[in-house]
């Protein structure tokens, strides 16, 4: 029997620049693994995305250092359905960029799901989630 252990909704606005939705994976004896290929400052990924000036001014406004972004390549199918329908994806971090090992197979052990419904904010481009500890699979 599939069980569904994630599920973000959100109500937006037609004014929104949410993209909330319902969505969650289906879990059959599969963790959801991921390999983050990439850490960086979210103010520098927030620099060199194409967004509209004014949103960026927004977005940066309630940016600060602790925030980083990074880039998730999702392992298995369980952790591809988490994903807003992109191969990869950057997410926000709320640690620090050295505490993680990059390119190596991590499961997600805490995180919080977030929905951005009046936009736009850091998480608008920065995924559903908030990474907050991860640990590295060995088996």
């Amino acid at each position: 029997m599939k069980k569904i252990l994630v599920l973000t909704f959100a109500l937006a606005s037609s004014h929104s620049f949410s993209e909330c939705m319902g969505r969650g994976y289906f879990v059959d004896n599969e963790d959801p693994r991921y390999r983050f290929e990439l850490c960086v400052s979210a103010r520098e990924y927030f620099s060199i995305i194409d967004t509209d000036g004014n949103d960026l001014g927004t977005i940066l406004r309630e940016t600060d250092e602790s925030d980083k972004a990074v880039l998730v390549t999702p392992l298995n199918e369980a952790a591809q359905s988490m994903l807003r329908g992109e191969d990869q994806e950057y997410w926000h971090y709320s640690g620090e960029c050295s505490d993680l090992t990059l390119g190596v197979p991590l499961e997600i052990t805490e995180s919080e799901a977030h929905c951005s419904d009046v936009g736009p904010t850091k998480y608008m481009f920065l995924g559903d989630f908030t990474i907050k500890e991860v640990r590295v699979v060995t088996d």
